[in-house]
């Protein structure tokens, strides 16, 4: 796939494999969606994809080896491309991230099953100097940052913007503020140069509802001698529409939620009212809003779930 992201999942990271040291960082931290001159004027909480402050997303990555180090940068963190990155934490310790292999190609993933340690110790270097200090205790709910993964070859990976906010993994209420629509992806095939599913899913959190839904009546019938039609079944589909922004990378993989589809519990999606189940007959629609000045697209993701049906029992 020509795509200039490490792969097209939906927390994409970027990286520039030809160059090392600081012209590896210098080149793939300018990469990084926000800092683009056309994402100016769009509010950066409108750019950051959506994850949770008690547990990060899940992650993969294209790389032979796993990190050294895994940072968690402050948005307007200094010396971004540089050795020491201020404004930085070292979150090494509380993620694990796997190696292996599939189809001759090295990959990693952290699977984000399992809640941050928020009493961990971790270090954070300020303009200050390194101090200690816990997630709990450095992390702000609603903060922006990005995560860089460090190798050993002097490599780095950079995230796309991100927003840590203090929302539920399932919603029970439809807060805008704490309820997030949460759309799940499993893949048992490869797509692309997105490989087969191990351990870590696809998962993303949209701050836009459901909206608009339509109803599909499907039905059969039963003629009698006097040509006589009457309904020995018939069945309703509710179909919704949720709409959302992104930036480029997110919506490479957006388009490929279709791709997902081929096993019927593939994809997930669990509303912000907390109704949650598989879905069926998944359709993208993706446009460039000229508002967003090229910085975001316009995601229109259409589903279908069995709502209700009935059988003539007489």
């Amino acid at each position: 796939m020509n795509i200039p992201q490490n792969l097209p999942c939906a927390f994409p990271f970027w990286h520039t494999p030809v160059l090392t040291g600081s012209a590896n960082w210098i080149a793939t931290a300018q990469k990084q969606t926000f800092r683009h001159s056309y994402c100016e004027n769009v509010p950066l909480e409108e750019i950051a994809i959506q994850v949770r402050y008690d547990r990060l997303i899940p992650m993969i990555a294209e790389v032979g080896t796993v990190p050294t180090d895994v940072f968690l940068c402050e948005y307007d963190a200094l010396s971004y491309d540089e050795a020491l990155v201020i404004g930085a934490a070292n979150i090494t310790d509380l993620m694990t991230f796997d190696a292996y292999t599939q189809d001759g190609r090295d990959f990693i993933e952290f699977t984000g099953n399992a809640d941050v340690n928020q009493a961990t110790a971790i270090d954070v270097l300020t303009q200050a100097g390194l101090i200690s200090s816990t997630w709990a205790g450095w992390v702000r709910d609603g903060g922006l940052y990005y995560i860089i993964l460090q190798f050993a070859d002097e490599t780095r990976l950079y995230s796309e913007l991100i927003q840590i906010v203090d929302f539920p993994e399932f919603p029970v209420t439809p807060d805008t503020c704490t309820s997030r629509l949460r759309i799940e992806c499993v893949n048992n095939c490869p797509i692309g140069d997105l490989p087969s599913t191990n351990f870590a899913p696809h998962k993303i959190f949209i701050k836009d509802p459901t909206s608009q839904p339509t109803y599909i009546t499907e039905k059969s019938v039963a003629t009698n001698g006097k040509r006589q039609e009457r309904i020995t079944w018939a069945g309703v589909k509710k179909r919704w529409k949720v709409s959302f922004n992104v930036t480029e990378p997110v919506a490479d993989f957006c388009s490929l939620i279709p791709l997902f589809s081929t096993d019927s519990s593939a994809i997930l999606i669990t509303d912000t009212y907390g109704v949650g189940s598989e879905v069926s007959d998944l359709e993208v629609e993706i446009s460039w809003p000229e508002e967003l000045g090229g910085c975001l697209a316009n995601v229109d993701l259409f589903f279908t779930r069995d709502f209700t049906d009935f059988e003539n029992c007489c």
